[in-house]
């Protein structure tokens, strides 16, 4: 499969079943606008960030000991160019994750991460939110 044929891929963010990866990055650049540099990621957008973080090759990695909530930080300067989402995960530790990485944009990785991982970072992640109260 080459790049263009890659990019045209459906590909489902929770309950938004997009028709491509370019318009699950349209998705997900909507959602970075939506929220202010520091905001905390509503409940109602939580299960698309993570169904975004589940395709990231690092994923359980990234996700560690499970998600408490996400937010939207800055990479540099605060400036809204460098917006990013970034994830708190139950024992108080963060990180920062490419939504690039995780659609795949712009570089080839093979996916071998995100199957099993991806359900058990969802059971994390709902545990977590439970006991935070979000």
């Amino acid at each position: 499969m080459d790049a263009m044929q890659d990019l045209e891929l459906p590909i489902r963010l929770a309950q938004h079943r997009c028709g491509s990866k370019i318009k699950a990055k349209e998705l997900v650049t909507a959602l970075l606008r939506h929220y202010p540099i520091g905001s905390v990621v509503s409940p109602r957008d939580t299960p698309v960030v993570m169904a975004l973080l589940q395709l990231h090759p690092r994923a359980t990695e990234k996700i560690g000991v499970g998600v408490d909530h996400f937010s939207v930080q800055s990479y540099y300067d605060g400036s809204e160019k460098s917006k990013h989402f970034y994830l708190h995960r139950l024992d108080g530790s963060h990180t920062d994750f490419s939504y690039r990485k995780c659609l795949r944009l712009g570089w080839q990785s093979d996916s071998t991460n995100t199957g099993r991982t991806g359900l058990d970072g969802q059971r994390r992640i709902t545990r977590g939110l439970g006991a935070a109260g979000r």
